[in-house]
């Protein structure tokens, strides 16, 4: 399901809605879905939710939204060990939605 977020997103007023460049079927798995966080990367920044972030700071954006709990804990972690706690936010769409709604 792809369309449906983004359109809830995009609806929301104020919010400056980015894409990355690999999205939708072209997506960057965060690895935790299919239990490579298990795996150890031979070096960390080829993890993907690490060049996620990575791309996510060159763009400007301050918050990646996701629906995926396993997208929400590794992405935390890759901000967490990228030093970035205070320039970007991992948050899961609802959160975005109880926000608005408050």
């Amino acid at each position: 399901m792809f369309d449906e977020p983004r359109r809830v997103l995009q609806s929301i007023p104020g919010l400056t809605y980015v894409e990355f460049d690999r999205s939708r079927e072209r997506s960057l798995c965060c690895e935790g879905g299919g239990g490579r966080m298990w795996i150890e990367a031979f070096d960390a920044k080829d993890r993907t939710a690490n060049m996620r972030v990575k791309e996510a700071l060159e763009l400007g954006v301050d918050v990646i939204a996701t629906a995926c709990p396993f997208c929400f804990l590794m992405l935390e972690d890759a901000v967490k060990n990228a030093g970035c706690e205070e320039q970007l936010k991992i948050m899961d769409i609802m959160e975005i939605i109880d926000q608005v709604l408050d």
